[in-house]
């Protein structure tokens, strides 16, 4: 063996370790990750513009369909005049069934109960009581709280009506607007019939049979039918003259001229002829009528003469004051007063006084007037037949009055019907607002939308890495 290639035992020998496991730690940048983003974007984009479409979708659809309503119409009614109700009325059949039969709801195969069970109520507050309660909720003393809270009352008077619009039901917004118009205009009719005294004008010739009554009587029927017309349109006309009734197209004053032309030229015809030819179905019976009419007449004329002699006392004696006596009905100058110390008492015992004079002095002219009467009737000597010809001009004329008057005491009542209704509808029930339609859904789809759009961007960001990761391992 060489010497040079002998191994000497003596010599050091070194040994390095080296360590197969070493840790490779991979450098990310920020130019890799926008790589990665820009051969992701069409993915990014896709996606994110697919979830926010489907989450826009559903904010706008898919409550209609989970609910089983789509949408309220609501309106605002108010009680005045202080006639007490319930609200709940507005719910009865009486109420809703004409609404069924007007609208034709009864093919939406809509009855009576799928209205009442879709119509609800809502009382407001009134703000000072709202101000109140909020008042009373920094009050610490609990006693003295409750004692406010327990003095706060009030009668509600508005309402919110609201009307569900079920899908059961079968009808839209439209539609519902509509129909619940239609229930506040038929509770006001059954409100107004229920609650509101209204004037009606009194026909008394519909339950008359003109054959049971001599001509003179039948006369005075008629004209004490006029007198209730005139007294009627008069306390309108004063209220307001300048009323028009769409339905009759007339006010009060020219109701009362086409009436009065019945009495001025019919009425007054008829009864010229009576008189004239002294008609009667029973002249016995006719005159005897006239002997206790007279003495009706004399009784009343007693009555209110005792009782002008009575009031006529109670002012000669009468003093208003202790400086100052009234004036006597002896017209006594020395017993002067100062018009400016009468009182109320005084002027009504003048009124009465006046009001039995004047009914007094009236019996004594209709016993003139009947006198008149009876002698006329005692001397007729008017032949059969021009009594006969008149009777058939009497008759015929009695049943144009009757017809005439019978025709305008209707046409009154339909403008006393319209005159009252819209005077009541302007102070006592009144619809404040529209019908309007509401979504019962409160869903912010701007919002919903927005998340959906940050959701898909942050998924499909997530799904490019976790696709260029797979790839590179």
């Amino acid at each position: 063996m060489d010497d040079n290639n002998r191994m000497n035992f003596n010599d050091k020998i070194e040994v390095t370790l080296t360590n197969p496991q070493q840790e490779n730690y991979d450098e990310i940048s920020l130019k890799e990750i926008i790589l990665v983003l820009l051969k992701g974007k069409r993915l990014i984009i896709v996606f994110t513009l697919l979830i926010t479409i489907l989450v826009f979708v559903g904010s706008v659809m898919g409550p209609g369909l989970l609910s089983d309503s789509v949408g309220e119409i609501k309106t605002v009614i108010t009680y005045n005049g202080g006639i007490s109700a319930d609200i709940n009325e507005i719910r009865s059949p009486a109420v809703l069934k004409p609404v069924i039969d007007n609208l034709g709801l009864d093919e939406y195969d809509i009855s009576v109960d799928d209205l009442r069970r879709n119509i609800y109520f809502e009382a407001l507050i009134p703000d000072r009581i709202v101000e109140k309660m909020a008042q009373l909720k920094d009050v610490k003393d609990d006693e003295f709280r409750i004692q406010q809270l327990e003095e706060l009352s009030y009668s509600a008077s508005e309402y919110i009506v609201t009307l569900n619009l079920d899908k059961k039901l079968g009808i839209d917004p439209y539609k519902g607007r509509e129909v619940l118009d239609a229930i506040i205009r038929s509770y006001e009719g059954w409100y107004y019939k229920e609650y509101v005294n209204r004037t009606v004008l009194t026909n008394v010739l519909s339950d008359i049979n003109m054959d049971s009554y001599d001509y003179p009587e039948i006369i005075e029927i008629f004209e004490g039918q006029l007198s209730t017309v005139y007294s009627y349109l008069n306390t309108k006309i004063a209220e307001d003259p300048e009323f028009r009734s769409s339905t009759t197209g007339m006010t009060f004053d020219e109701l009362r001229q086409v009436v009065g032309l019945v009495d001025k030229i019919d009425l007054s015809r008829a009864n010229a002829i009576i008189g004239a030819y002294n008609l009667t179905k029973d002249k016995d019976k006719l005159l005897k009528l006239y002997e206790y009419q007279i003495t009706n007449y004399e009784i009343l004329n007693k009555k209110k003469t005792d009782e002008m002699t009575i009031i006529n006392r109670m002012i000669d004696t009468y003093i208003k004051d202790p400086s100052a006596v009234i004036f006597s009905s002896t017209l006594n100058a020395t017993n002067g007063v100062s018009l400016d110390n009468e009182d109320q008492y005084y002027n009504s015992l003048i009124k009465d006084y006046t009001e039995a004079g004047v009914i007094a002095i009236n019996a004594l002219n209709d016993i003139e007037f009947i006198k008149f009467k009876i002698n006329k009737l005692s001397d007729d000597e008017i032949g059969s037949a021009l009594k006969q010809d008149a009777v058939v001009e009497v008759d015929l004329l009695n049943e144009r009055i009757n017809f005439k008057l019978n025709y305008w005491i209707d046409q009154i009542n339909l403008t006393l019907e319209e005159y009252d209704y819209n005077r009541f509808y302007k102070s006592t029930l009144r619809q404040l607002t529209p019908s309007e339609s509401y979504s019962v859904i409160d869903t912010n789809v701007k919002l919903n939308t927005a998340i959906g759009l940050v959701l898909g961007l942050m998924i499909s960001v997530f799904m490019v890495f976790f696709r260029s990761y797979m790839k590179n391992e």
